[in-house]
């Protein structure tokens, strides 16, 4: 059983590793929320495992990877905007705020 544990917890720290990454972690978290209903489908829907996961194995391969409305780009357009637009306009807010207080 020592060999399992050891396993699972490289496992669960390389995961753990990746998922706290900046940009891996925010672009994983874009894709689960833009495929949020092929997802369900795949762990929730109708039939039996073998069902969702052919159906699920069909709207990847059947999706164009470069397109716009697509598995990808979606996702990374999210990404690039939450780590470098997202600070910018954060910045932004801050520096009206601080700039209101002097006036009032």
């Amino acid at each position: 059983m020592k060999i399992l544990e050891d396993i699972w917890s490289s496992i669960v720290g390389n995961a753990t590793t990746r998922v706290s990454d900046p940009v891996i972690g925010t672009f994983l978290t874009s894709w689960v929320i833009c495929n949020w209903h092929y997802l369900a489908l795949l762990f929730f829907g109708e039939g039996n495992a073998t069902q969702r996961v052919s159906g699920f194995y069909k709207y990847w391969s059947s999706s164009e990877f470069f397109a716009f409305n697509s598995i990808f780009v979606i996702p990374f357009l999210f990404t690039l905007s939450y780590l470098f637009i997202f600070p910018w306009f954060s910045l932004l807010v801050k520096t009206l705020q601080a700039v209101s207080c002097l006036y009032n």
